[in-house]
């Protein structure tokens, strides 16, 4: 469970509201918590799309003269009681919109949450935490951290040699990943084990997203490589029955 301290840090970072010291404490324990990093990122989204949608409410430059003319002959106790009352659905709209953007993912959100967990992974000393080519010892590892462990296999022989495994931490919940290689590139495979909603193939910051459904599970891959290299890789693994 996420500690509310940590909570109430990572939101006084995003809004400028630490000193340097203490600033540098919290981008370090960022580099700690995954899911730290995707609060601030979450946070970082919100802001970005609120202002986008109060950009978008502006009156016309032939409404806003007749708005201020019918507020100048209005009596300055019904402007107050108008401003009152405009202030009040302006709450009611931004509020509404706040819980839907918090309760219902987006698509556009997970993709970029399923690329920003593959790009930590490639800042990271170690972008692996279980390091082994051995499905035997990547699976059972990963059994013990998530609730249901996919299967593993090594595509060695087609090119897509097995590197090992992590845990992920998407939407608030620890993803089994199994990690991938590919020339001097890795592929991240992500499974999920409830429905999620993303494109068949889409691109996100330069990185290319793959999914399909497979039994109980829904994998994502997502790298670097070609497109059409990462569309054969969901091929392999399909034909192995993953």
């Amino acid at each position: 469970m996420t500690n509310p301290e940590h909570i109430y840090a990572i939101d006084a970072y995003a809004d400028g509201e630490l000193d340097p010291i203490r600033a540098m404490e919290v981008e370090k324990l960022m580099t700690q918590r995954p899911e730290l990093r995707q609060r601030y990122e979450s946070v970082l989204n919100l802001r970005a799309a609120l202002r986008g949608a109060a950009a978008q409410d502006r009156a016309s430059d032939l409404l806003q003269p007749r708005i201020e003319r019918a507020v100048q002959r209005t009596a300055p106790t019904v402007r107050r009681w108008a401003a009152l009352a405009a202030s009040f659905v302006l709450g009611l709209v931004l509020a509404g919109g706040l819980a839907w953007t918090l309760l219902v993912p987006r698509e556009p959100a997970l993709a970029e949450a399923i690329v920003s967990a593959h790009m930590r992974s490639l800042l990271a000393e170690q972008p692996i935490d279980v390091a082994s080519s051995d499905r035997h010892t990547v699976k059972p590892w990963l059994a013990r951290k998530v609730p249901q462990s996919p299967d593993v296999v090594d595509l060695a022989q087609q090119g897509f040699p097995l590197l090992g495994g992590r845990v992920d931490v998407i939407d608030g919940n620890p993803i089994a990943t199994i990690v991938y290689g590919r020339a001097k590139h890795l592929v991240s495979l992500m499974t999920f084990a409830k429905p999620i909603k993303l494109p068949v193939e889409s691109t996100v910051a330069g990185f290319h997203i793959r999914s399909w459904s497979q039994g109980d599970l829904t994998y994502v891959a997502v790298s670097d490589i070609p497109a059409s290299e990462l569309a054969t890789f969901e091929d392999d693994m399909r034909r192995s029955g993953t």
